[in-house]
């Protein structure tokens, strides 16, 4: 298998989107995830879900520090 990148850097913003949509038939294996907040000042959180974003589908959900 020849790992390939699924997405590159995304501005973690206040708006929910959707980064990568699998394809039928594929597996994704996430290996590592980079997460930073550029905004000086200002905590965030980041949330991974699977299908659509809600409490029961998140994966990840932690805060990022200002």
């Amino acid at each position: 298998m020849v790992p390939v990148a699924i997405c590159g850097p995304q501005l973690a913003d206040t708006t929910a989107e959707t980064v990568h949509t699998g394809v039928a038939g594929t597996i994704l294996i996430i290996e590592s995830m980079t997460i930073q907040n550029p905004t000086a000042g200002v905590a965030t959180s980041i949330r991974v879900s699977l299908g659509a974003d809600a409490a029961g589908t998140r994966v990840i959900d932690q805060p990022v520090p200002a």
